[in-house]
């Protein structure tokens, strides 16, 4: 995923998009979130303890 608006179709009661697929994990794949300290943000780190995650639960 990349940036994108809070306000989304689709997202029903959640509060975004990321957080309506994080609530159905039934329909739809696995999130993953990449962050840092201050919040939302690809890094070196975030993405390889991303693909860890990824990795464990595959």
């Amino acid at each position: 995923m990349g940036p994108m608006p809070h306000s989304t179709p689709g997202k029903r009661d959640a509060s975004s998009a990321i957080t309506e697929m994080e609530n159905r994990p039934d329909i739809y794949p696995p999130v993953i979130r990449m962050e840092d300290a201050h919040g939302p943000k690809i890094t070196n780190n975030s993405f390889a303890q991303a693909l860890e995650t990824l990795e464990a639960i595959s």
